[in-house]
């Protein structure tokens, strides 16, 4: 892995929050540098439970979760690179 800041988010079982960190990677260390907790909206997190617990649904029903969720998810970050007054750089290497 090439050296730089990294940002990790992910949603634990519980989907209580969005935990998203910042953390400066290197071949030989990890330090995290920032992190932050989004609250999980109500009625998305009722709706992923009701998934997860097999209710039915369209792929259409799927796709909207599938994109408020990818929001949230985009919202955190940009919530801890404003705390934090980070610069994006995007990189597909």
């Amino acid at each position: 892995m090439k050296s730089g800041r990294y940002i990790g988010v992910m949603s634990g079982t519980s989907l209580d929050g969005i935990d998203v960190v910042l953390a400066a990677i290197d071949e030989h260390l990890v330090v995290q540098q920032a992190s932050y907790s989004h609250p999980m909206p109500l009625a998305i997190k009722n709706a992923v439970l009701a998934v997860c617990q097999g209710q039915q649904l369209t792929l259409s029903q799927l796709g909207q979760l599938d994109n408020r969720l990818g929001k949230l998810f985009a919202e955190a970050v940009q919530i801890l690179i404003k705390r934090e007054g980070c610069g994006l750089k995007t990189s597909l290497r």
